[in-house]
């Protein structure tokens, strides 16, 4: 809920998105969750969805093409997407950890 400033509740100001056009309605991809009920269903993300979560994250973080965001998500997983995808809109390289090594610290080294 914006405040009176029209800041979240993180004090940050509202992130400019850009106009819909009807086709950002569309699905960008498909999932499938069992959810709390345990039973599969599929879930559509929409463009604008994901291209408005992806500005999102990258305004909250402030990302700028100077950082480099680790993709430690591995990229069959949906929240890969939450790394990736802000990084790249902010023109940020993507580091990717080497598959043979393993532990957080290893790969937070790297950074």
């Amino acid at each position: 809920m914006p405040n009176a400033a029209g800041h979240d509740r993180h004090g940050m100001p509202p992130v400019p998105f850009p106009p819909t056009t009807g086709l950002d309605v569309l699905p960008a991809y498909v999932c499938f969750t069992s959810g709390s009920t345990g039973e599969p269903k599929t879930v559509f993300i929409s463009h604008a969805s994901l291209l408005n979560h992806a500005l999102d994250t990258r305004h909250r973080f402030g990302l700028q093409a100077h950082d480099r965001v680790l993709q430690f998500a591995a990229p069959a997983f949906d929240v890969a997407l939450e790394e990736t995808l802000p990084a790249l809109l902010a023109g940020a390289p993507l580091v990717q950890p080497a598959p043979v090594q393993t532990g957080t610290w290893t790969l937070l080294s790297r950074l």
